[in-house]
């Protein structure tokens, strides 16, 4: 394997696991409705262990999914060779600033999808996942329980989508291409350059010395 290639497997697996976090919002839902069904019925201001945990499982959820992205993000860096555009930290980060986060929930998902649409030449992914994202805002803050499970398996769900196409141009390609001129492509030139000259070179040097002692 040269410079320019890099297995197909040891990417695939980078990708994040997106299926936890539908096992998580399944485990919140779980807890949410024995707090205030069971536990809490009356919604008395003190939140129960239940309660609690029900928060934590929520929080937990949202935590996981930044990772998710930040996982998806370090990967498409790694494909490129940090050609991608958007920095994994960046692409967390972006979540959090006011008012621009509402941009950046379409402009994320779409950065993917036209990446995906390059490399395989046509268009599996669509460019407009991140209305699903905006859309599962709005129905947790709307509905109380059922609503915030709801908005945490549709973003996962977009994650996932997103995450299948980027696997799909892993899988189309038996190598993966690496563009030029970065100082890790360099590095990885001379010492590909090495193990190939190395032998031959040493032979050189071998009959060189031989050639001097017969003479």
């Amino acid at each position: 394997m040269n410079n320019k290639e890099r297995e197909p497997e040891a990417f695939s697996a980078k990708l994040p696991n997106f299926w936890l976090g539908y096992v998580i919002a399944s485990i919140f839902l779980i807890l949410g409705i024995l707090e205030f069904v069971v536990v809490n019925p009356g919604g008395e201001q003190e939140i129960s262990f239940v309660g609690k945990l029900w928060i934590l499982f929520g929080l937990g959820d949202l935590v996981y999914w930044f990772i998710c992205i930040y996982k998806m993000h370090k990967l498409l860096a790694q494909l490129t060779n940090s050609a991608y555009p958007i920095a994994p930290g960046v692409a967390v980060g972006g979540h959090f600033v006011p008012l621009y986060n509402f941009y950046w929930i379409f402009k994320w998902p779409g950065q993917i999808a036209k990446f995906v649409n390059e490399h395989l030449n046509r268009k599996p992914a669509s460019e407009y996942t991140g209305g699903f994202l905006l859309l599962a805002f709005f129905v947790g803050r709307t509905l109380r329980i059922d609503g915030t499970f709801i908005a945490l398996i549709l973003i996962f769900s977009v994650g996932h989508y997103l995450s299948r196409k980027i696997l799909e141009v892993i899988r189309k390609s038996n190598k993966i291409p690496l563009q030029q001129g970065t100082e890790e492509a360099d590095e990885s030139y001379k010492e590909t350059k090495a193990e190939k000259e190395g032998p031959a070179l040493a032979d050189r040097l071998m009959g060189r010395v031989n050639k001097e002692g017969k003479n």
